[in-house]
């Protein structure tokens, strides 16, 4: 499952990302269960996301991905992502994570 829509502007942000992101695309939890992976499926959701972000006018992607997720990042960069070292610390259930930014520039031979 994935979502793609305006990237989203939190005042928590950093100023940098304040800065960076207006006008971008975000994809927004983008999921394969884990027996769906490694066949394809995550390819095909990309695709989708990139049909939908060049026909909506977009020209940058960018996405949240947890830092020590190291399959998705693995995925995202060969997907022409790239991290923008940007992290951001945040809490769930008092859980200290990170999450990093990766982004591309789109183009419509993506």
């Amino acid at each position: 499952m994935g979502e793609c829509r305006p990237f989203r502007q939190s005042e928590s942000a950093r100023p940098e990302v304040q800065t960076l992101t207006p006008g971008w695309a975000e994809l927004y939890g983008f999921y394969v269960a884990p027996r769906a992976q490694r066949q394809g499926v995550g390819h095909a959701l990309w695709q989708a996301a990139l049909r939908w972000c060049l026909d909506q006018g977009y020209r940058d992607l960018g996405l949240w991905v947890l830092a020590d997720n190291v399959p998705a990042i693995r995925f995202y960069q060969r997907c022409g992502l790239r991290d923008l070292g940007l992290d951001q610390d945040f809490k769930i259930d008092a859980q200290p994570l990170v999450e990093k930014l990766m982004a591309r520039t789109l183009a419509r031979s993506a």
